[in-house]
């Protein structure tokens, strides 16, 4: 014989929820560590010479629109 399991409405939403709340804040802690990794590429290409800019095809500019993933386009418009 078959057992069913019954789930009261409010287990139900409390899940759901709680579900919410942690894509919530995972989406925000994940922004998070985005945001120090952008930061930290930053930092990393403003501290290489001009040499160093040049060989890999960037002008001192254009550090953050590389970073930032804006388009060239879009910066020089």
């Amino acid at each position: 014989m078959a057992t069913r399991t019954y789930i009261a409405p409010e287990a139900h939403t409390q899940a759901s929820g709680l579900h919410r709340l942690s894509a919530v804040a995972a989406k925000a802690w994940n922004g998070y560590w985005d945001y120090r990794a952008n930061r930290a590429a930053v930092a990393l290409l403003q501290s290489m010479d001009g040499q160093a800019l040049h060989d890999i095809g960037i002008n001192r500019s254009e550090i953050e629109s590389v970073v930032y993933g804006r388009s060239r386009e879009n910066v020089r418009r």
